[in-house]
Order: structure tokens, then C-alpha cells, then sequence
């Protein structure tokens, strides 16, 4: 959720490729009205005059050459998501990633990271700690294992790097793809031989998900 009216939000931006499910390369723009009075655009960046974009958008236009491909990729991914309500598909991203981090926990794994009084956890992302026997330079094996069977998932970025993992809830996934990348993790981590209980976080997926 995202309330720019009650949270009283002056500009906000996205990327498509979030849980838009668009082609990445493109982005949107919120800008609040009386709030473009105050944009300077002679202080931007070329491409980041929001006091041109503004006016051209007044025209139904772009200051420069339309990545137009992505403009319907975007369109579509909007059509989809009004087609099945917005509040469905929130509904769905914090049923798949709560389903999700059951599964990781009843593998034997843990989320990063750990939550204090003031956090809580994403429904578009879930990060787990590797566990030993996959950290580190061990984690190359892991990340490979899960590659080959035709699964996407990210490691840590920066000082993270070979010590989590990154899974994408958002967008259009479906229960059964979801289970599979379970099942797949589960297998991974066995492949290079570490101990996890990959049945309990299918068994907990198709529990929580009904498949």
C-alpha cells in the first residue's frame, strides 16, 4: 500500500519492473498538485527536468524519444492490474510472501534481517540468511544449483554479498510457481550438502497456498 493522499506525499516515483510487473527501463512519476510551482528545472539534469516532462505531459508528450515498447508493456501490466483489483493483489503479495517465509522457517532457515519494535517485514521482498555450508565462497555452489534448475532468485548486494538471499514477491507469480521455487531452494541447498527440511516448507507452501 501506497497512500499518497493520507500520507500527504508530494512527488513519488517507481520503477515498472516493481509490483507493477512491467519491462524494466521505464518509470512513473507522482507529483501532487500546486507541487510543480516549485520545480526548478533549471537547476535539473537533461533528462531530469521534471518542469519539462511536466509540460510535454500537459501535451501528451515526452521531452525526448518514447521508449514506446516499454510505455505499452507499462499499459498492459496496468490493464492486469485493474483486472484483478488492487486490493486482490495486495491481498495476494502479503498471502505469498507470508507463505514464503513460513516455508523458509520451516526449512530451517532464517530471515534477514532480524525485526526490532519498529519493523516489520516486506511483502515484495524476502531476504534469508545463508546458513554454513553456503556462505561465503559456498554460496556460488548454492546460487548455481538454483540456476540450473531454471530459477531466479539474487544473492546480498555489497557488504551482504554470499551472506543472504534475495526472492521477488511481487508482480504476477502464481502459487505453483512460488512452490516450485520452494522446492527448488530446498533441493539446492541439499545438492551442496547442506541439512535443510525441504518436504516441511513444501508441505507449509502448499498448506498456506492451498496447492
Amino acid at each position: 500500500e501506497f497512500r499518497v493522499d493520507d500520507w500527504n506525499v508530494d512527488i513519488a516515483v517507481t520503477d515498472g519492473q516493481k509490483a507493477l510487473a512491467a519491462p524494466p527501463g521505464v518509470s512513473a512519476l507522482y507529483v501532487a498538485d500546486g507541487v510543480d510551482a516549485h520545480i526548478d528545472g533549471e537547476g535539473a539534469p537533461f533528462y531530469e527536468d521534471l518542469d519539462w516532462h511536466s509540460r510535454k505531459a500537459s501535451q501528451h508528450q515526452t521531452p525526448f524519444t518514447s521508449a514506446v515498447p516499454l510505455f505499452r508493456g507499462l499499459a498492459v501490466a496496468v490493464e492486469d492490474i485493474e483486472s484483478e483489483g488492487m486490493g486482490n493483489r495486495i491481498t495476494r503479495h502479503r498471502r505469498q510472501s507470508a507463505a514464503f517465509r513460513e516455508a523458509m522457517w520451516a526449512m530451517g532457515l532464517e530471515s534477514f534481517p532480524e525485526l526490532n519494535e519498529e519493523s516489520d517485514y516486506s511483502n515484495t521482498l524476502t531476504a534469508i540468511e545463508l546458513p554454513e555450508g553456503a556462505r561465503g565462497d559456498d554460496s556460488t555452489a548454492f546460487f548455481d544449483a538454483v540456476s540450473e534448475r531454471g530459477v531466479s532468485i539474487s544473492g546480498g548486494q555489497a557488504h551482504l554479498g554470499g551472506d543472504i538471499f534475495r526472492v521477488s514477491n511481487m508482480g504476477n507469480l502464481s502459487p505453483e510457481q512460488l512452490l516450485r521455487g520452494v522446492r527448488t531452494i530446498g533441493e539446492a541447498f541439499e545438492e551442496v550438502g547442506v541439512d535443510v527440511d525441504a518436504e516441511a516448507a513444501v508441505e507449509t507452501v502448499q498448506h498456506e497456498l492451498d496447492v
